[in-house]
């Protein structure tokens, strides 16, 4: 019966390396599917009401999506936490994936499964994403040209980053820099949308307004926070957010020795 099989998949940039198994755990289908939604929606058809384990990384969400559409239940297994799968000294992705559906079949709380947000969070934190990658792209360049000046024995006054682009460099390196300067100055002007569209974003959300009453939370802080804790039914009491976002002690326990080490920080960054 389809709704008795387990299956595993190993996820790739290609292709999804597929295991299935029978309610006896034998295996009765190894195969591979195309890494596209429509390949894999047309495969989950075979197996409406059976049970799909993977592990969590740049597919996952989409993958798990379909699956759940499609009638199948999906568990997304913390890569982080399966060492029986990454430490294998065999490693392979056929292994993975039957790997997968066996931890699964056993116990599926062995797979530490986490929760997706749902495509529209997501999207909105895309633009959260967005918006830093640039920050980071405006930073470097500007470190770039901070130490390329002081290459000639010349330093730039401090000032902030949006009004970087209109500091006047030294004549020996005016024109080199120039397109450099300019690009700074363009990413600036883009930051300065995303900033719009997040005071935007920020304005249709009760639970961001609350959070920008508290001094020093801005727009950027409240959605971010909002939009990665996402259902905040998940969490039985606000304690277990800290430990969501890694700030609780790492802990090492064994006999009469209860170690409290640093910090996990193994949330999202």
């Amino acid at each position: 019966m389809k709704e008795n099989n387990i299956i595993g998949m190993d996820l790739g940039d290609k292709k999804h390396v597929v295991c299935v198994l029978n309610a006896a755990g034998a295996v009765v289908e190894q195969t591979s599917v195309a890494a596209t939604p429509e390949a894999v929606a047309k495969f989950f058809q075979r197996f409406r009401g059976a049970v799909v384990a993977m592990e969590t990384g740049t597919h996952s969400r989409w993958v798990s999506r379909l699956a759940t559409a499609a009638g199948l239940e999906a568990l997304v297994g913390n890569a982080r936490k399966l060492r029986a799968i990454w430490a294998n000294e065999k490693k392979s992705d056929v292994r993975d994936a039957e790997m997968l559906a066996r931890i699964a079949r056993l116990d599926r709380q062995l797979l530490y499964p986490v929760h997706h947000r749902d495509e529209a969070t997501q999207a909105q934190l895309v633009l959260i994403q967005a918006r830093d990658g640039l920050v980071g792209a405006r930073s470097a360049l500007i470190n770039q040209v901070h130490s390329l000046v002081k290459g000639f024995g010349a330093r730039l006054r401090k000032c902030s980053a949006e009004c970087f682009h209109n500091e006047k460099l030294p004549d020996a390196v005016a024109a080199a820099l120039a397109p450099v300067m300019e690009t700074i100055a363009q990413l600036t002007a883009q930051l300065r949308h995303y900033d719009r569209a997040v005071t935007a974003q920020a304005a249709t959300q009760p639970a961001v307004q609350r959070l920008t009453q508290v001094p020093g939370v801005g727009d950027l802080t409240a959605l971010a926070f909002v939009l990665t804790l996402d259902e905040v039914g998940r969490f039985d009491k606000s304690r277990s957010v800290g430990a969501f976002l890694g700030l609780v002690p790492r802990r090492d326990q064994s006999g009469q020795t209860d170690k409290q080490l640093r910090l996990t920080k193994t949330g999202d960054p």
